[in-house]
Order: C-alpha cells, then structure tokens, then sequence
C-alpha cells in the first residue's frame, strides 16, 4: 500500500467507528480530536500533515453519507457544523423527536434471531406491504421474511393516484434479516448469499423444480412464478461501502439499522408520551 492508501485506510476505519458510535442526541463532535483519538488508540504516531489529510478524507466520506442519506429519502444521524466543519451537530439538536433513536437502538440489538426476523416481517408494512411473514428459522431456505403488496397503491402520477383496471398485480417482498452487532458491517459476502438464496426460491416455483428449495414448502404455494420479486435486506448494523455498491448494482434495497428507527419513529410506532414503550412497540410486532 502507498503511504496515501494507507491514510485513506485510516479515515475510512475513523470514519465507520463515528457513523457508529454517534448518536443523534450527542450536541457535537470535534473530528480533529477524533483523529488524534484514533491515532492514539491504534499507537499511530503522524505527522501533522498526516492528521490533515486523515482529518479531510474523514471529512469527505462523512459528507458522502449524508448525500446518500438524502438520496435514498432517510435522515443522517448528525449534520456538519455550519460553522465550523470540523464539527458534526447530533440530528435531534434540532429535530427533538429523534430524542428517543438510542432508547430504539438499546432494544432492537438486544432482540433475539427470531424477533428480529418477526419484526422485519411487520416493519416491510411500512414500505407498501399489505401484510408479511416470518419464515420458520429452522427450514427458512435463506428467506428470513415475506410480504406480499398490490402496485395500484403504488403508482402515482404528479401526486394524484392512478386508478388501474387490474386491481390484482401483486408483487412479493422477499428479504433476509441480519441481526449483527452494529459495529459488525455486513459485507459483499452476506448480499450475494442472500442473492443467491432468493435464486433458488424462484427457480423451485418452476413446475417439477421444487426440489431444489430447502425451505418451507407452504411458501411455495403463496408465490406465483411470474410475479415480481422485490429484494430486501435489513440488519442491526451497518453496510460496508462495497456491500453498499453491490446491492446497488444488483437492484437490492438494503435498510440498516438507521433507516429502521427513523421509520418507526416517524411513524410514531412504539412511542408513547414522546417516549420510546416497549409495550407499545412490541403490541404492534404482535399485530
């Protein structure tokens, strides 16, 4: 490695530990005393002209993923000071109903496998799903959860919905769920295997094929072969850039833990007082 790619190593591991680590009630955070944090915890002796270039590239990749935040219509969990851009602002400085996002966060990565797969099964009814279902963990063929919507609540021409004659196209949400530890990212490795899965379950739904699915086969007979299958993939943790290209690549909607809790809290699910209820929030998993 040049002694720039190593640096740039160094900004892109700073800059994962941050997107962590922060949470959007902290009020800021110096960036250039996180570098020298870093540089300290991993015995790194740089130069100042180092810690600039660290610093700047750190800098960079947290602005991309703000973009990408806004792009993909989510929140970022902090800002960039307006008037110091070494400075990040925690998101709820000045959005107060993201107050509750850590008491979010304690609860879904203490969740077990399998509520955590019921849960997704519930929270794809937020993204256009009539309803969803958990596969069983022990015969799941890779598919963790299922759901099933109609496109006319879908299509929608200059904010007026469109009445289409066929009341009937469906199409079904296949996803898989990653309980990991958010600062475990899910890799390249996770997104093709769950690619992979949901090729076998397709190629099972052709006629003498269904062999070749290891799963359950009542999900077989909820699936028509011809409909359209939209991939899902949602994890406790965070995606690594390269896991983040390939599921762009191959048409994948990833959703990491960020994009869950800002959906149930503009939802308002599992709020209650303006306070996060786990009694709340498990009733709706329940319903």
């Amino acid at each position: 490695m040049t002694k720039s790619e190593v640096l740039n190593k160094y900004a892109k591991e700073l800059y994962f530990q941050i997107l962590v680590t922060f949470k959007p009630t902290y009020k800021s955070l110096n960036l250039n005393d996180e570098v020298e944090r870093y540089a300290i915890e991993n015995s790194l002796t740089l130069s100042p002209d180092e810690q600039i270039k660290i610093l700047k590239q750190t800098k960079k990749n947290l602005k991309n993923y703000i973009e990408s935040r806004t792009q993909k219509g989510s929140f970022s969990k902090f800002n960039f000071s307006l008037s110091d851009d070494d400075f990040i602002i925690g998101l709820a400085n000045t959005k107060k109903e993201f107050e509750v996002f850590p008491d979010f966060v304690r609860y879904m990565i203490k969740m077990n496998d399998n509520d955590f797969e019921k849960f997704s099964s519930k929270y794809i009814q937020l993204h256009f799903c009539d309803f969803g279902f958990a596969t069983r963990k022990s015969s799941d063929g890779g598919i963790d959860f299922i759901g099933t919507g109609t496109f006319k609540r879908l299509v929608n021409i200059a904010d007026k919905p469109v009445d289409l004659k066929n009341k009937n196209l469906s199409f079904r949400m296949v996803g898989q769920s990653k309980r990991y530890k958010p600062e475990n990212a899910i890799g390249p490795r996770e997104i093709r295997e769950f690619l992979g899965s949901v090729r076998i379950l397709q190629e099972a739904l052709h006629p003498n094929k269904e062999s070749a699915w290891l799963g359950q086969t009542d999900v077989l007979n909820k699936i028509k072969l011809a409909e359209p299958f939209i991939y899902t993939f949602l994890t406790t943790s965070y995606y690594s850039d390269d896991a983040v290209e390939l599921a762009n690549k191959l048409g994948i909607y990833i959703y990491d833990i960020d994009d869950m809790i800002f959906d149930l809290i503009e939802h308002k699910v599992g709020i209650k007082s303006n306070k996060f209820n786990v009694v709340e929030f498990e009733k709706w998993c329940r319903n």
